[in-house]
Formats: C-alpha cells, sequence, structure tokens
C-alpha cells in the first residue's frame, strides 16, 4: 500500500509540480529585460534598495542568475530519472512560451528583425553571423553563446539544451505554421557552432 501511494506522488509530482516548477523559473527569464512600469506592480523610489545597481558582468550575471537553477533541476533529475526528467523539461519549457505572440505572424522577415537588433540577450550572450538571408530563408551561424558556456561547465549541457534550446522549434511553429527550423548542431551539445536554418514554407 505504501508502494502505490509512492508511485501515485510521483506520478502527480511529474505531472503538475515539475512543469509548473520549470515553467515559474522560464517565466523568470526576462528579469533582466523586464521593467517595473506595470501599475499592478509596486512602484519603488530611487532610493529604495531595489533600484541600486546590479552591476555584473555578464558571464557573472548568467552564473549567479542559472547556478541556483541548475542545481535544483539535477536533483529532480536524480528523482525522476535523467531521461523522463528532461522531456518533462521540454515540455515545461513549450508551455512557458505558448502566449509568446498574439497572432500568427505574416514574414520572416518580422521573426528573425529581433534576433538582428541591439536586444542585449542576442547581441551580447550570443556570438552569431548571417550566413544567409532571404524573404524565404535566414540561416544564422552562433559560434559563443554564454548560455552554452555556463551550463556546460556546469555539466548540465542536457538541462540547458531543454531550458534554453528546445523552445526555438517550438517558438518557430507559433509564429506561424509556416515556419520552420532546421537545425542540427548546437554549443550547448558541445558542437562547434549552433545552425540554426528557419524557412517559411508557402505563400501568403
Amino acid at each position: 500500500m505504501n508502494e502505490q501511494l509512492l508511485n501515485q506522488s510521483r506520478r502527480q509530482f511529474c505531472s503538475t509540480f515539475l512543469p509548473a516548477c520549470a515553467i515559474s523559473y522560464l517565466s523568470c527569464n526576462t528579469l533582466f529585460a523586464s521593467s517595473l512600469s506595470d501599475d499592478k506592480q509596486v512602484k519603488l523610489t530611487k532610493n529604495h534598495k531595489f533600484q541600486m545597481d546590479f552591476s555584473k558582468p555578464y558571464e557573472d550575471a548568467w552564473r549567479w542568475k542559472y547556478s541556483y537553477y541548475i542545481e535544483r533541476m539535477k536533483h529532480l533529475g536524480d528523482f525522476l530519472g535523467k531521461d523522463k526528467f528532461i522531456e518533462l523539461l521540454k515540455k515545461a519549457t513549450d508551455e512557458s512560451y505558448k502566449n509568446t505572440f498574439e497572432k500568427p505572424g505574416h514574414a520572416l522577415v518580422d521573426f528573425i528583425k529581433p534576433i538582428k537588433s541591439n536586444i542585449p540577450r542576442f547581441k551580447i550572450a550570443r556570438t552569431f553571423n548571417i550566413v544567409k538571408e532571404s524573404d524565404n530563408f535566414a540561416e544564422f551561424k552562433v559560434t559563443e553563446c554564454l548560455y552554452a558556456k555556463i551550463f556546460r561547465e556546469k555539466n548540465a549541457g542536457d538541462i540547458g539544451y531543454a531550458t534554453i534550446c528546445h523552445k526555438d522549434f517550438a517558438l518557430a511553429k507559433l509564429f506561424s505554421p509556416k515556419l520552420r527550423l532546421e537545425r542540427t548542431k548546437t554549443l550547448m551539445q558541445a558542437h562547434d557552432c549552433c545552425n540554426h536554418r528557419y524557412i517559411w514554407e508557402g505563400n501568403d
């Protein structure tokens, strides 16, 4: 009876707590990019301690940001079984981004525009070049990735892939059913680069 209850508790944990936990963390990934302008959030004065500068190099900030998460995810993987845990984490990652776009996009150029912008998480956290670009095709080659560096130095490339890299496929489909991502290599998986190929299929 006790074994049956334990198995039931583990199933409940796998199906509810873990995805909720991962989604909660992933939702906080916009911490450094977000502001406190929302009326529902606490309005803080300039002299409040919460408004003090957080002065750290990007690498130190990323390491500080993800270290706690990585350790907790490793423990969860030990508890649930590594393969099952990684699959659940991928599902939780996809779930956390399902409301990213209010409506389907109409052109590839709109999807890749933020990638080419000066948004720090793209320009500073990654080094990449555009291999080829047209109306229906765009290929990016990423040669440096701060996310991969931090996760791999903690021997957590599998967790990093499920948390950071896996979502790229879901985001492409969420942007438009016409957009498809092809990728055979990632730095997170110890390859020499990330080769993102975005393909826009069909005509409007």
